[in-house]
């Protein structure tokens, strides 16, 4: 279940709380990695390539550039600052005081589709 991504990436591997869909954001719980429900809230991105089950062991994007969902209801502009949403998904950055996942490296018009992003979280 793993994805290419750049040598400049860093990889994790953590064990799934749950289901996790791919190029989707997730967040720690007791131990082990599930979807992240909560906007802002991620640690990095599943990068696999087919959901995996709880128990398995996952590789997890926590930083550098990598492949994610993304939601363009609110055009993305390559550059634009990206959080996840609570559908674990990648989506412009509006609300002060988040927590910032990364920036867009690809456009993103509108509907969805997997973008690359620089993963880099931070608060603005």
């Amino acid at each position: 279940m793993s994805q290419a991504t750049s040598a400049n990436t860093v990889v994790k591997t953590f064990t799934a709380g749950g289901v996790i869909q791919p190029n989707t954001f997730v967040k720690e719980s007791s131990g082990t990695v599930v979807t992240a429900t909560v906007a802002g809230a991620a640690v990095g991105v599943y990068i696999g390539s087919e959901a995996c089950a709880s128990g398995d062991k996952v590789s997890i994007a926590v930083l550098g550039p990598c492949k994610v969902s993304a939601d363009g209801t609110s055009a993305i502009a390559i550059g634009a600052k990206l959080q996840s949403n609570a559908s674990a998904v990648a989506v412009v950055n509006v609300t002060a005081g988040q927590i910032v996942q990364g920036m867009a490296l690809e456009p993103l018009a509108s509907g969805t589709a997997v973008i690359e992003m620089l993963l880099a979280p931070h608060s603005i």
